[in-house]
Parts: C-alpha cells; sequence; structure tokens
C-alpha cells in the first residue's frame, strides 16, 4: 500500500500540471485532482504511520526516537514552506510549453515533488523491517 501510493501520488503531480488554465472545466478538473491527491496521501500516511510505529521504532528505544523523529518533523514542516517560498520567487520568470504541458513557476515545485514521491517508494521498496 505503502510504495503503491507512493508512485500514485507521484503520478498526480503531472495531473496538476495538466489541469487547464482558464477554462470553465478546470475547476472540476482541479477538484478531482485534489480528490485523487487527498486518498492517496491519505493512503500513504496510514501506511507510512504503521511502518514506523510497529516496524521500524524498537520498543525499547521509542521514547528517544520518537522525539528526534518528532523535532525533525517539526522543523521540516516549519522551514519547507519558507523555502518552497523562496523557490517559487525563483522560479517567476519560467514560462512557455513542453507538447501539452505549460510551464510557468510552479512546473519545478511539481517535478520535485513528484520526483521525490517516486524517489521514496525505490527508497521504501529498499527498506529491511523485522516482522
Amino acid at each position: 500500500v505503502l510504495k503503491i501510493s507512493l508512485l500514485l501520488l507521484g503520478t498526480v503531480y503531472i495531473l496538476w500540471m495538466l489541469v487547464p488554465r482558464h477554462s470553465p472545466v478546470s475547476i472540476l478538473v482541479a477538484a478531482i485532482v485534489f480528490f485523487l491527491n487527498g486518498a492517496f496521501m491519505v493512503g500513504w500516511q496510514i501506511a507510512d504511520g504503521r511502518l514506523l510505529f510497529v516496524q521500524i521504532v524498537p520498543m525499547e528505544r521509542k521514547s528517544s526516537y520518537m522525539a528526534v523523529y518528532y523535532a525533525w518533523i517539526g522543523l521540516v514542516g516549519g522551514f519547507g514552506p519558507l523555502c518552497i517560498g523562496h523557490f517559487l520567487d525563483a522560479c517567476k520568470h519560467i514560462t512557455g510549453s513542453i507538447g501539452v504541458f505549460r510551464l510557468d513557476d510552479f512546473t519545478p515545485t511539481f517535478v520535485l515533488a513528484g520526483l521525490a514521491a517516486c524517489i521514496s517508494a525505490v527508497i521504501y521498496s529498499r527498506l529491511r523491517v523485522q516482522e
């Protein structure tokens, strides 16, 4: 479930780039893509949480490991929006198109997010956990 959810989540970013701009159907297409994004994200979060809490973190070190985990998640969650804001500002001059894909300042963000999801699926597939 985890790997499939991540791979599907990676494809959602392609769908985001295909949402028609300034069209009467834009809101409908965006709503469908947003629904898929949410469904795949929930699948990933549930599977990831189960893997982390049940199979990766040893019971005898759960307190210390999870303290570091939550601190790291807090830092990433706090600095992530700041960093992506600067990244979007740096990409604001991107324009054009490649086939059906229109290029704008969000294109590099969607491409990087999709690649990160797919790379994460590969990393998870190589992860060996206790049964």
